[in-house]
């Protein structure tokens, strides 16, 4: 069982996602959104995009892989 913080993948995966409009000073839009779980912590998961929606997907994906390893 793969732990950290004393939670599986999965339970970590059942906590709610949040999200921030971080905008920062560089030319490239693709990191303005980042998304993670709730309580995060270093060493979690964080979703990344031009967009909210695409930053949820992003972290989505990240998770679903590790689920499949």
């Amino acid at each position: 069982m793969n732990c950290q913080y004393g939670k599986t993948q999965k339970q970590k995966a059942m906590r709610k996602i949040t999200t921030s409009h971080d905008c920062p000073p560089i030319p490239v839009r693709d990191y303005d959104w980042s998304a993670s779980r709730e309580d995060w912590h270093e060493g979690d998961l964080i979703g990344y995009g031009r967009t909210e929606q695409e930053a949820i997907n992003d972290l989505l994906e990240q998770e679903y892989l590790l689920l499949l390893f």
